[in-house]
């Protein structure tokens, strides 16, 4: 099993930190933003990863 990997991502909004986030279109540049349903912000995501071993997540 040594490619594979698991990738999760959590959305959560920059300014309240809520996970209270649904999907807001996409951008101009056809990025997908989010809109958060506590602040009404609306945001697009900038991913920060850490990538764990397959067998990590299974014990």
């Amino acid at each position: 099993m040594g490619g594979f990997h698991v990738i999760t991502v959590s959305v959560h909004c920059p300014r309240c930190h809520s996970d209270e986030i649904y999907r807001h279109g996409l951008s101009p540049t056809k990025r997908e933003r989010f809109r958060c349903q506590c602040c009404h912000r609306v945001f697009q995501l900038t991913y920060h990863y850490e990538v764990m071993p397959l067998n990590s997540w299974l014990l």
